[in-house]
């Protein structure tokens, strides 16, 4: 029987326990269980008391058992805690639980089923007994023997309170309660579990086990992917208890800040020896102040780092991945440089915002590597006058562009307005979609006849524990000062396929939207825009081009 058998075994019987329906030999066998393994005891203990506080919040107290305080618990304390408790307690009906959420992915249960009935006494002594007997057997089995549970994944500019300590990527930490003072710079552990932890400094934090680990001050980010589901992180007032979840936790002068970013979690807090509990959602918020009391706060959104890339110099706090950004030579996050772009010719940045009409020839025909932007596969011309056109480095071609004129006026990149030949003469003119001005949003702009492919391995390995979900942007082109109406096809594809045909868009109509889903195995992006009726004045823009992100969990 493998450890997550045995907890669910144990929740099982403490279940039935609960409920008067536990029968000898299931009472011995949870005996039986809790000899065999010393981390099951303290599985066990933390399981009845989260049943109790959860369920019963008003009612029932038990001391906090943290280890920081567990060496000097006394038996006869807690006997008298709950004891008193009981005596003092007035009868009521209570609610046992909440009902359960149909939830394919998460296997263990947190809390009884919802029932409704009489708290009995012999209830409360069962609990008492139960509590006693996990007691006697933590203190009666072998003292804890430190386990590697830990890896150092990624560390920038760290330096330690303690000049001994000296952590490096690859290193693994143990379950030995240690206290660790990050006194500068940010810190990634991937637990053997598949938890992922991003710390940022100033931070005191500890792994009590592979599940588990403490908090005392500072900035953590967790992600726990399915396996690992039931993490739990600990701080002074209160413990955050994973439902297959992503939160982010800032403890800061005694105060602990809990922002659910998925899933959800339970939010157990202490408050003088009574505990309550609380569940949070995605997008919810909550502060415990020093006395365990549990306010509601607005939910902050890219609060946290959820991932980051030493090598790479980037810190992921949730944003998407801007494509303007990465085609000025950018990491996806940096501010984009206006008025530069990729030359057709070349494959190379080029600086300025002058209209430049160029004719096809051999060279601009052929697809274009981008060998000094990052996350830029190539450029292309989409004339499909000589046949079909390549549009990535792997080869692959479409043959559904149409015969153009070949020509393109523009470098593909980012500007706000262009000087453009307009009446005989030179002017600036803003670049705009139905009136949304290009200064008000990053502007990727394609004029026809132009294609780019982005190579989307390049961009994951940027951030290893990232996995890009969707490609989002408005499309449309910019209105003509000459007030005639222009028309631009636009296209995308994925690997070579055609996901969104968009044809004869007007310059007089408001901006298209597109969402198309990614997966982890798709390579390459490509985005194309051919002229419609004629080639002129065909500024066709795709605003605001994003990658959607989230955490693999994969990883």
């Amino acid at each position: 029987m493998t450890k997550p058998d045995k907890k669910d075994l144990i929740e099982e019987i403490v279940l039935k326990e609960y409920e008067g329906q536990c029968s000898p030999e299931e009472f011995a066998q949870l005996n039986e269980l809790l000899a065999s393994d010393p981390s099951l005891v303290e599985y066990y203990l933390e399981y009845v008391s989260l049943c109790a506080v959860i369920d019963r919040p008003a009612e029932v107290s038990v001391p906090n058992v943290g280890y920081y305080e567990a060496e000097n618990l006394s038996l006869t304390k807690l006997c008298q805690a709950l004891a008193e408790s009981e005596l003092h307690a007035e009868p009521s009906s209570v609610q046992i639980g909440h009902k359960k959420e149909q939830n394919t992915t998460a296997k263990r249960i947190i809390s009884p089923r919802q029932r409704v009935y009489n708290f009995p006494y012999y209830s409360v002594l069962s609990l008492i007994v139960m509590i006693l007997l996990g007691f006697s057997y933590l203190y009666t089995q072998p003292r804890h023997i430190p386990r590697d549970v830990a890896t150092v994944v990624d560390t920038y500019q760290v330096k330690w309170a303690d000049p001994a300590i000296n952590l490096s990527v690859g290193d693994r930490l143990f379950d030995i309660r240690e206290n660790l003072h990050l006194a500068r710079g940010v810190l990634k552990l991937r637990f053997d579990n598949g938890a992922q932890v991003v710390l940022e400094a100033p931070a005191e934090f500890a792994i009590d086990q592979s599940l588990q680990m403490w908090v005392k001050r500072g900035k953590v980010c967790v992600f726990v992917p399915d396996q690992a589901l039931g993490f739990r992180v600990n701080t002074p007032n209160c413990s955050v208890i994973d439902l297959g979840t992503e939160f982010g936790i800032d403890v800061n002068r005694g105060l602990t800040s809990v922002h659910m970013i998925k899933g959800k979690a339970s939010l157990v807090t202490n408050n003088q020896g009574r505990y309550q509990g609380k569940v949070l959602h995605e997008k919810q918020a909550s502060k415990v102040d020093l006395d365990g009391q549990v306010k509601t706060i607005e939910f902050q959104d890219n609060e946290f780092v959820r991932d980051f890339s030493s090598q790479q110099g980037i810190f992921w706090a949730g944003e998407s991945f801007s494509l303007v950004s990465a085609v000025l030579g950018g990491n996806g996050f940096d501010k984009p440089v206006i008025d530069l772009g990729i030359d057709h010719f070349t494959g190379n940045l080029t600086k300025g915002n002058d209209e430049i009409r160029r004719a096809e020839s051999d060279a601009v025909s052929a697809y274009v590597s981008v060998p000094n932007v990052d996350f830029v596969d190539g450029v292309f011309v989409p004339d499909g006058g000589n046949g079909p056109v390549q549009i990535n480095s792997a080869g692959d071609v479409y043959d559904g562009f149409g015969d153009t004129d070949g020509l393109y006026y523009m470098a593909i990149g980012s500007y706000n307005e262009i000087n453009m030949y307009v009446s005989g003469g030179r002017r600036l003119l803003p670049l705009q979609l139905n009136g949304m001005n290009a200064r008000e949003n990053q502007n990727l702009c394609i004029h026809a006849n132009s294609g780019i492919t982005f190579d989307l391995d390049k961009i994951r390995k940027s951030l290893s524990s990232v996995e890009i979900t969707a490609f989002t942007s408005l499309y449309g082109v910019s209105q003509s000062p000459d007030g005639e109406d222009k028309l631009t096809n636009f296209f995308v594809f994925v690997d070579g396929q055609p996901r969104m045909v968009s044809e004869g868009v007007s310059c007089m109509e408001a901006p298209r939207t597109i969402e198309i889903k990614l997966d982890k195995n798709d390579r390459f992006l490509t985005l194309a825009c051919t002229q419609g009726e004629h080639n002129n004045g065909d500024w066709s823009l795709f605003v605001n081009p994003k990658l959607e992100l989230d955490l693999s969990s994969s990883q």
